[in-house]
């Protein structure tokens, strides 16, 4: 009867332990997608952290245009979630000028906003 016993809970460990790897995994498939459900559709998002499974608070929702940005300094995520080919571009001077780097719809970019100066959202193609 003891081996019976033993085998049983063994079982039960091993239900315990699927039980909690499920609950993890579901969590963090949950969490994955914080920024994109914190950041409209068509927007884009400035969220304080780099990490899109695990995003600071909102910090700035940009719909279409330049923006310049006093005072962001650090790291940041950026999520794009545009729509329609627009796309985001980082830019080094005010007024979205030397701009180095494009980030497409769908896409999240984790970066120092320390020397960067302004961002410029608009359709792929037109500038």
């Amino acid at each position: 009867m003891r081996l019976w016993r033993k085998i049983a809970m063994r079982f039960a460990a091993v239900g315990v332990t699927v039980a909690m790897v499920t609950s993890i995994t579901a969590t963090a498939a949950q969490a994955s997608s914080d920024a994109w459900s914190q950041c409209p559709v068509g927007a884009a998002c400035l969220f304080q952290g780099t990490w899109p499974d695990q995003p600071g608070p909102r910090k700035y929702v940009w719909w279409s245009g330049v923006y310049n940005m006093q005072g962001i300094y650090g790291a940041h995520l950026l999520v794009n979630n545009q729509t329609d080919n627009w796309v985001v571009d980082i830019c080094w001077e005010p007024n979205g000028r030397d701009c180095r780097e494009t980030i497409p719809a769908g896409f999240s970019a984790s970066r120092d906003f320390t020397p960067m100066d302004s961002v410029r959202l608009h359709s792929w193609g037109s500038k």
